[in-house]
């Protein structure tokens, strides 16, 4: 039985590891300002990602720039609005994957 726990707890942490290998950046809004948590992204995208949510007005939110199929992927939470996800989704589709990962 303890077995099945070691196994259990082993896949958990391959799963994590996974998903953290896959993860460009993450950005975190807090009271209307962008900051990077996690990763890096070239000036022009910060920036960029920064003058959307200024824009938007968006108080809090998550943004999680993720590689998928080998493009670059947005996963948001928050106090977002579809435009503004919509918005943010734009920029990010604009860079390839080397741009992001400078």
């Amino acid at each position: 039985m303890e077995w099945l726990l070691v196994i259990a707890a082993a896949l958990v942490a391959l799963w994590f590891a996974a998903q953290q290998a896959r993860t460009i950046a993450t950005c975190r809004v807090t009271d209307g300002k962008l900051e990077v948590a996690s990763g890096r992204l070239p000036a022009r995208v910060l920036g960029e990602l920064r003058d959307v949510v200024q824009r938007n007005k968006v108080p809090a939110a998550t943004l999680r720039i993720v590689r998928e199929d080998g493009r670059p992927r947005l996963l948001m939470k928050g106090a977002l609005t579809p435009a503004a996800e919509q918005q943010l989704r734009n920029v990010i589709g604009r860079f390839k994957l080397a741009e992001l990962r400078g």
